[in-house]
């Protein structure tokens, strides 16, 4: 009997000891809802994280080997309880939780893309269960509006979003998810940086300028950009280094639309934007403060506005002192002055928390309107000295005061816009001939045309840089770099006249030239990006 009595308890042992396994299995389950949304040059994954209990303790996020590379962006929101983001290595993600039941966790990483004619292929690493726990998983991919789909295995296809419930999945898995989708109607412009200057003179606006580094990294040209700004704000000025934008026109130009929650500027670029090539824009609006708590609020000061920002510096400037401010800066200069930087949420379309500026501060009447009484009482006196002064020549004089960098400056801008006028010329050119639109004669005196505006006005450009470094000796080392630019652009436009040293007549020919002048077209408008670049940074330093 003792043998048929010992072999009962160990199986009852050992299914007490199933029951406690799987019962605590099924207490420590979360459950995962993945939103992965596909941009042009990003994706944005963000994960809903619901626990069966209270949770105290880390959850390691297993990546597909050496993903961690691409994330650029991380932020975790939790509902009740506290977490945090412990690290993030090439591999993993380790969060830490206490007493938490839901939390979200936000990451941007950059896209990877393979373009075939006129779909693009990509891989999105997906973590489908943590490396503590198993989890009940289900995934929905947003691809862009009005695209063609091919969605990953076993996904299902609603409008535009794939949606597959994976079920109860073990701990640590993960998945490299691949799908393909048209990119035609797809936005690829990102920013690589953006400068924002937020100065506060009253207790009623702020006025904001945004300085946007903006590159394509698709492979089709871009005409324009979508901005999204806060509800109430007011468009001043849209430029870019080669001059001002107008509301309106048909090169350069911008449009404005107050929708309910935010107003909407669309801006068209004064070329067309290539595949790789870099942009510099320049929006200056004002935004309503609005008082809550004591304080001031510059509402959406730390968003995207709807772009995909790498890196980004934010300076806020009050005229008078700055007593609170919210949240803690980087660094506060002269007490009137905070910097952030990296702190614009580059994914603000999806994430909506933690962008508002909260600050207390009182300003200086007589700090606010000093340069405007300074100024009034300089124009009396000189306008007093002056009629005296005449008073007793009898001789009328004009004396024009001017800042003689500001000028040579302007000049330069001025040069740059007729050199992008240049290359404009050279794709009119080039598309008449393809379109077989332009006669031997006619061709030749255009060549010859271009070929004369070039020399004269590189050689102006060259010029008024080397002047402006004459006047300004701080902008030198740019302005070296510059002539080397010069030098550039004269080689590249030597071997487009080469290539259009004649006219040609078949029909093979015509596309052979049409293709090698739109390359170095392409060479042109990159070295021309570098160049605006250049005269931004001048413009920075005076």
């Amino acid at each position: 009997m003792r043998a048929p009595l010992r072999l009962l308890i160990i199986s009852l042992l050992i299914i007490v000891l199933t029951w406690n396994l799987s019962t605590c299995q099924e207490n420590n389950t979360v459950k995962i809802k993945k939103d992965i949304y596909l941009r042009g040059g990003y994706v944005i994954i963000v994960d809903s994280l619901e626990f069966n209990e209270s949770y105290s303790g880390k959850m390691t996020l297993v990546l597909p080997r050496g993903w961690g590379h691409y994330i650029n962006y991380t932020k975790l929101i939790v509902s009740g309880g506290q977490g945090e983001i412990s690290s993030i290595s090439n591999d993993t993600i380790t969060l830490s939780f206490s007493n938490c039941r839901k939390a979200k966790l936000y990451i941007a990483i950059a896209g990877v893309y393979f373009f075939r004619e006129k779909y693009v292929v990509t891989v999105i690493p997906a973590v489908l269960a943590p490396k503590e726990m198993p989890a009940m998983t289900e995934v929905y991919i947003h691809y862009p509006e009005a695209t063609t789909i091919t969605p990953p295995e076993g996904f299902n296809i609603t409008d535009s979003v794939a949606k597959k419930s994976y079920g109860l999945l073990k701990a640590g898995t993960n998945i490299l998810l691949n799908t393909s989708f048209s990119y035609e109607r797809t936005f690829w412009i990102v920013c690589y940086e953006l400068r924002r200057v937020i100065s506060i003179q009253d207790y009623s606006k702020a006025t904001i300028e945004d300085t946007y580094t903006l590159a394509n990294v698709g492979p089709k040209e871009e005409r324009g950009i979508s901005i999204s700004l806060p509800a109430g704000a007011k468009v001043l000025k849209v430029r870019g280094v080669l001059g001002e934008y107008f509301e309106g026109a048909k090169q350069g130009y911008y449009r404005v639309e107050n929708q309910t929650d935010l107003v909407k500027l669309d801006v068209g670029f004064r070329y067309t934007l290539g595949s790789g090539e870099k942009l510099i824009l320049t929006v200056i609006y004002q935004v309503p403060l609005r008082k809550s708590n004591g304080y001031y609020v510059v509402p959406r000061a730390f968003s995207s506005n709807g772009l995909y920002v790498v890196k980004s510096r934010v300076k806020v400037e009050i005229k008078g002192s700055l007593e609170q401010i919210e949240p803690s800066p980087e660094t506060i200069l002269k007490g009137n002055t905070a910097i952030y930087r990296n702190k614009i949420v580059p994914i603000s379309e999806v994430l909506e928390e933690g962008l508002d500026l909260k600050l207390k501060f009182s300003t200086n009447i007589l700090q606010v309107y000093a340069p405007l009484i300074a100024l009034a009482a300089i124009i009396g006196l000189l306008t007093c000295a002056g009629f005296v002064y005449l008073r007793a020549t009898k001789v009328e004089r004009k004396t024009a005061v001017f800042d003689e960098r500001k000028t040579a400056l302007a000049d330069l801008e001025e040069a740059l816009a007729h050199i992008a006028d240049i290359i404009n010329r050279t794709e009119g050119l080039t598309r008449a001939l393809s379109e077989r639109k332009v006669s031997r004669r006619a061709f030749k005196v255009q060549v010859q045309g271009l070929q004369r505006d070039c020399k004269k006005i590189l050689s102006e450009a060259r010029n008024k840089a080397l002047y402006l470094a004459k006047i300004e000796p701080r902008v030198r080392s740019i302005v070296v770099k510059l002539s080397s630019d010069f030098d550039k652009m004269e080689e590249l436009y030597e071997e487009v006249f080469s290539i259009l040293s004649h006219y040609p007549t078949r029909k093979s020919e015509v596309k052979e030239m049409v293709d090698k002048v739109e390359q170095e077209v392409i060479r042109l408008k990159k070295v021309l990006s570098t160049m605006e670049e250049r005269v931004l940074d001048i413009e920075d330093m005076l």
